[in-house]
């Protein structure tokens, strides 16, 4: 018997000034007093101290492996929100109040306006069996149980305290069998439950605007199926394709996303399936070639209501059935070449997407766009000095492209630009 024991621990601290004027940040028309306010300010300052353990034992009986094993990990999050301007304006800063005139600063660390200690336990015993018959097939089968509690402390209490906690559990099988057909060839299939419960991120606020955890929100489940073959010819070709489908229930979606802040809600059903390939190839000397590319069907298989501005109380929009998901391309390629000679290797590489919806109503969309990218590196011998060198170009042509999109945005402010040409250079000198 095998037993392996690991154990982590880590920590993580950010302050983010957020472009949110002040007149967002005490609405026009309410007096400063902190129970009229509910936005948690235009600073998000946050520290995380996160540790687990995974201890697990590995029992092979020749034809049977067996792995039981128990995982437990914490998370402590202190998360604070300050106001991003200070002013002396003890009623109201009006709409089109400017900074820097009438003693209003902004861009600088204010008023508190957030103050609670959250934290995520997660406990999960599991176990995985594989059994082996003959040479040609193998089976494996096993369940993992989860239960993961959120709880959050509300230390500003002005405006009551919002305190609160939510648990999410669930017991996840999965199973599969692998077929060698000859040495070189092999198919599979595979099914697997699956259990995303909400990050802290997404608890974090309601859709209607009240204060504290969105304990409404559930744990998305999905039912995950897999077919695939995979090949190795040695350096003249390895490939693998797959084919997959995901059903899911209570998927978690992005219901309102205003002035820096985004809340979320569960939606019916949703469903992806599509096809991954992927081929790498050594055709002589020290030439290699990779490539993969990926399709994917993923769209709302329920028609639901959601939210059309923040903060929504109710929703009244309608999202019909069949509308694509939002900030998920149906298409992506990626393509490398690469030539390696002694003590220096570079390649170029592409990377391609299609178009992608930026909200659920997929009124508006984010083109697609090839962007290429190149690198070498070379390794030097000097005395007693080992120099790595490298350099790096990406965006080679310095297209103008969307990086990413904010879904549902408020303001039809969807886009976010990408990088044009950036270049990297540096050395790795070991002692």
């Amino acid at each position: 018997m095998l037993w392996e024991t690991s154990l982590w621990v880590g920590a993580r601290a950010i302050r983010q000034f957020q472009a949110i004027p002040p007149s967002t940040q005490r609405p026009a028309g309410f007096p400063h007093t902190v129970a009229s306010l509910s936005s948690p300010g235009g600073v998000i300052d946050l520290g995380r101290h996160f540790g687990g353990a995974d201890t697990r034992a590995t029992l092979d009986t020749g034809p049977v492996t067996t792995t039981a094993g128990f995982d437990f990990e914490r998370l402590v999050e202190d998360r604070f929100g300050y106001e991003n301007f200070t002013s002396p304006l003890a009623g109201r800063i009006s709409a089109g109040a400017v900074c820097g005139q009438n003693q209003l600063v902004c861009g600088v660390l204010g008023s508190l306006r957030r103050d609670e200690t959250n934290s995520i336990d997660t406990i999960d015993p599991y176990a995985q069996s594989e059994v082996r018959f003959g040479s040609n097939w193998r089976a494996f089968a096993g369940v993992r149980s989860s239960r993961i509690e959120v709880d959050s402390s509300d230390h500003f209490l002005a405006n009551g305290n919002d305190s609160a906690s939510v648990g999410y559990s669930a017991v996840n099988p999965t199973a599969g069998v692998v077929f060698r057909a000859t040495p070189r060839i092999s198919m599979y299939a595979a099914y697997g439950r699956g259990f995303e419960t909400p990050t802290l991120n997404e608890l974090a606020y309601k859709p209607g605007g009240a204060a504290g955890l969105n304990t409404a929100l559930k744990a998305a489940r999905s039912d995950n199926y897999e077919i695939g073959a995979k090949t190795d010819l040695g350096p003249a070709l390895r490939a693998s394709l797959a084919l997959f489908s995901t059903r899911t229930t209570d998927d978690i979606v992005v219901q309102t996303n205003s002035g820096g802040r985004s809340a979320f809600a569960n939606v019916g059903q949703t469903r992806r399936k599509g096809a991954e390939l992927s081929v790498e190839s050594r055709p002589a000397g020290g030439w290699s070639v990779a490539a993969s590319a990926a399709l994917i069907d993923a769209h709302f298989a329920d028609s639901f209501l959601t939210c059309a501005a923040a903060p929504c109380p109710t929703p009244t929009l309608p999202v019909a059935s069949g509308n694509k998901l939002p900030a998920v391309p149906a298409r992506t390629a990626w393509a490398q070449i690469k030539y390696e000679a002694g003590f220096v290797q570079g390649w170029i590489e592409a990377h391609a997407q299609s178009a992608l919806f930026v909200n659920d109503q997929n009124s508006d969309y984010a083109g697609g766009a090839t962007v290429w990218n190149a690198a070498i590196e070379w390794s030097a011998s000097w005395a007693t000095l080992r120099p790595h060198f490298f350099a790096r170009v990406d965006n080679l042509a310095g297209r103008r492209s969307v990086g990413s999109v904010i879904v549902n945005e408020a303001n039809g402010r969807f886009f976010e630009p990408a990088p044009t040409r950036t270049w990297l250079f540096g050395v790795d000198l070991p002692f």
